[in-house]
């Protein structure tokens, strides 16, 4: 998931739904890693050069499962199930 300034301003609510996951919210490992200003950003921070993950949490929402969280400019995010 990406968030350009230029096309969406800042901080953009993000709310990822997905269907067809046969297993609970709470059984699930959910990782999501991070680059923005002050996650996995060497330029800004040399001592910030590895991949950071930040908390991931899904909730059961019908019967799909869902997740919300903000995405600050120029920033790009990837969920993993």
């Amino acid at each position: 998931i990406l968030c350009f300034a230029d096309r969406f301003g800042a901080p953009r609510p993000i709310r990822l739904t997905i269907s067809g996951i046969a297993k609970k919210p709470e059984s699930l490992k959910c990782r999501r890693y991070l680059i923005d200003v002050s996650h996995s950003n060497v330029i800004n921070d040399e001592s910030k050069a590895d991949l950071e993950a930040v908390p991931c949490e899904f909730k059961q929402s019908g019967e799909s499962i869902v997740t919300t969280f903000d995405l600050e400019n120029n920033a790009v995010t990837l969920v993993e199930l």
